[in-house]
């Protein structure tokens, strides 16, 4: 089942997907036709699965089935990574390997001793975030981990 990305719960039982990236992807990469059924995640502990009803280049509409909703409270732990500042591409390969994981939280530590600093990467947070949100897609994760970065 396709699983796509919406940045606000969804409210009734019609879903009207107007984000042009997620458009393409259901349209030209996965061939998505009406009639198919696709899950919406949030991020934020909500999976909505449904039936496309209709699809277009500019807009899909969607027909909520079962909505799904889970409470971070009731998971028996809670996973933050700290980790040094790194260079960028070993920096996002972190960031999805880490939200494939189920980690809550992400953050980027400036030392003493780094070499790189914070002000050079807080312009790519959302970048980062992006990552972060193909890598929730890719591995069907509910929870989007927050990336932070902190002065050490």
């Amino acid at each position: 089942m396709h699983i796509f990305y919406l940045d606000e719960i969804p409210q009734g039982q019609t879903v009207k997907i107007n984000d042009i990236k997620e458009l393409h992807h259901m349209i030209n990469v996965l061939r998505v036709n009406p009639n198919e059924i696709i899950e919406i995640i949030y991020g934020r502990g909500s999976m909505f699965s449904g039936v496309v009803d209709s699809i277009n280049p500019k807009q899909a509409i969607l027909n909520i089935k079962e909505r799904k909703y889970f409470d971070r409270n009731n998971v028996h732990f809670s996973l933050t990574v700290a980790c040094s500042l790194i260079k960028t591409d070993k920096m996002e390969l972190a960031v999805e390997n880490l939200t494939e994981l189920g980690v809550d939280k992400i953050i980027f530590l400036e030392t003493e001793r780094s070499q790189l600093k914070i002000k050079e990467f807080e312009k790519k947070i959302d970048r980062l975030k992006k990552i972060s949100i193909f890598a929730l897609k890719q591995s069907a994760n509910i929870f989007l981990p927050k990336i932070e970065f902190m002065i050490f």
